[in-house]
């Protein structure tokens, strides 16, 4: 790819850190908006710039085939596509949150008039308390009859390394058909900790303080079975983040910078799910290219996206509609991550393993640029009274652990946008932001 091209993502790599420093500046949270840009800046500006600086190596190595033939052999139109739909969507994102959330407005009204709204209030905390027992007794209750159907906690580790992917074989091979839908319900576990840590910053309980400590292994427990390590240490960031920021500054830097220091540990992980299903332990080797390509997909579609979305290919919005139906009972559309896969691994992908329709290629798949640009709107819009509500909470480690929940659930949109999949994996991001909606309408009730 040419040096040009590698300037203009330097250009868009430093206008996501301008306008990513600008809102935190003017909100003092990491919420929405934070992760959305994140996302933009990780997967449509830093990969891009390595993967040109370092396109010598990847051409030398032997195991990146896919990338060299739908990235390093695509043509300069392609190249230059994935700027302007890169460039389009995030400024419509960015013209949503701010016709959305108007914070400038909002944060002048509240400096000036200093109102303070009380989250702790008794009528706001039922809230988080009602749905906090709720995902606990659902969540808790499904996954240990999960469990317990497979064999207690070591055999559930292992049978979860199998099942786990776009493979033939599926949790139903293992349990009956009714027990393995319990894997549903049983995700709402993951969601407990996040509400009781909340609730034990700002007030002091000890039923909070037994369910966190309950729910907090299961909830650990339940991304080892899924096999989710990178998802765990998502997870696990929130807590961090509270933890740092007690004795250091510039707390995302750091942990930007660990995470890029401790990406081996997903190869540990990777091979410790390997021996327990094999009992066979593989030499871990450290390779940052393999690393990095492991966060390439976004940018590989949206290089590709003449290829793989054209004219006649367009939803005109029904995609949207044919997701949520999806997810009812013996309702089933193929997701659009089906069409991306095939693209890129022919017929047989399911063998391979399949690739997520990421943000921009799922609004592409709409009606192209246009489709991007409505999309987007629609994202920054949402994501702008996501923001607003978390402006009400009171201004402790409480309100940043939960801007810090939203923004690291969130930021994992941009990767994987198709809205069936979101609906019924990222239990986090939806149980949230219900609760944030429900507070918002508390509050007004209270004002």
């Amino acid at each position: 790819m040419h040096l040009g091209f590698l300037i203009i993502y330097i250009c868009l790599f430093f206008c996501f850190i301008y306008f990513l420093r600008s809102n935190y500046e003017k909100t003092n949270i990491s919420g929405a908006y934070a992760g959305i840009t994140f996302g933009f800046l990780l997967y449509y500006a830093l990969i891009p710039i390595l993967l040109i600086i370092l396109e010598g190596k990847f051409l030398m190595a032997n195991n990146f085939g896919p990338l060299v033939k739908y990235v390093y052999q695509k043509d300069d139109v392609s190249i230059a596509v994935s700027i302007i739909v890169i460039t389009f969507g995030f400024f419509a994102f960015h013209l949503g949150y701010v016709f959305s959330s108007k914070y400038k407005l909002r944060i002048s009204n509240f400096q000036k008039r200093k109102i303070k709204y009380k989250i702790h209030s008794i009528n706001s905390l039922k809230i988080f308390t009602i749905i906090g027992y709720g995902t606990f007794l659902i969540g808790g209750i499904s996954f240990l009859i999960l469990i317990n159907s497979l064999g207690g906690i070591l055999n559930a580790l292992t049978i979860g390394e199998k099942f786990r992917g776009f493979g033939e074989t599926a949790l139903s091979d293992f349990v009956g058909v009714n027990t393995a839908l319990l894997f549903i319900p049983s995700r709402l576990i993951t969601v407990t900790p996040i509400i009781f840590y909340f609730l034990l910053i700002n007030r002091k309980n000890k039923m909070d303080k037994i369910v966190f400590s309950l729910s907090f292994p299961f909830a650990i427990l339940f991304f080892l079975f899924n096999a989710g390590r990178a998802p765990l240490i998502i997870y696990l960031l929130a807590f961090l983040y509270i933890f740092l920021k007690r004795y250091t500054k510039k707390v995302w830097i750091k942990i930007f910078a660990l995470g890029i220091i401790s990406l081996p540990l997903l190869d540990v992980l990777d091979k410790f799910f390997i021996f327990l299903s094999t009992n066979q332990w593989y030499e871990i080797k450290v390779n940052y290219l393999s690393y990095i390509y492991q966060f390439t997909h976004p940018f590989k579609s949206v290089v590709n996206l003449r290829g793989i979305v054209t004219i006649e290919d367009y939803y005109f919005g029904s995609s949207v509609f044919r997701d949520i139906f999806s997810i009812l009972p013996k309702i089933n559309f193929d997701p659009l991550f089906f069409e991306v896969s095939e693209y890129f691994y022919g017929t047989n992908w399911s063998s391979i393993g399949g690739v997520p329709t990421d943000l921009l290629t799922y609004g592409y798949f709409q009606m192209g640029i246009p489709g991007v640009i409505s999309l987007l709107l629609m994202v920054g819009y949402l994501t702008g009274k996501i923001d607003k509500t978390l402006l009400l909470l009171p201004q402790n480690k409480s309100r940043d652990f939960i801007s810090v929940v939203m923004a690291t659930n969130i930021s994992g949109v941009i990767p994987s946008a198709d809205l069936s999949s979101l609906l019924r994996g990222n239990v986090m991001l939806i149980s949230i932001s219900i609760i944030l909606f429900l507070t918002y309408k508390q509050q007004n009730k209270n004002k």
